[in-house]
């Protein structure tokens, strides 16, 4: 995620960043919110050499409101195994782990793993995809 000047205008109006109604076959009480996970820069200053932790934190102090549009994505410090059994029994397609301390790093990196949930929805079609083999 980017923050721009525009951005943090908008964050500190309370003013919602996209429309998802339009978007959807009947209203919602509430708009759908993408995750905010990481923080990539903010006005102009790269973050990306920044560990994830100061990242993440900072990302959290610009979204300390609830904001339409953009939920924070909590991090949780503990066994990945018991945060993996805990995603797969809500039906999440999976986690990303992510190393403390570990920069930006765009494409796969060994600091950070994804593990997906063989059981969700998701996983089993691309799994049945064809994808051109």
């Amino acid at each position: 995620m980017t923050v721009t000047r525009e951005l943090r205008r908008r964050l500190r109006a309370d003013r919602p960043l996209t429309r998802f109604e339009p978007c959807l076959p009947r209203p919602a009480k509430e708009p759908p919110a993408g995750p905010g996970c990481d923080l990539l820069e903010l006005d102009g200053v790269d973050l990306r050499r920044e560990p994830i932790e100061v990242r993440k934190r900072t990302l959290k102090g610009l979204l300390r409101r609830a904001h339409p549009g953009i939920a924070f994505n909590r991090h949780f410090e503990v066994e990945g195994a018991v945060v993996f059994r805990q995603a797969c029994a809500l039906g999440c397609e999976g986690i990303v782990s992510k190393r403390l301390g570990s920069p930006y790093r765009s494409g796969r990196a060994d600091c950070w793993v994804k593990v997906k949930n063989p059981a969700a929805p998701a996983v089993k079609r691309e799994a049945e995809e064809d994808w051109g083999r």
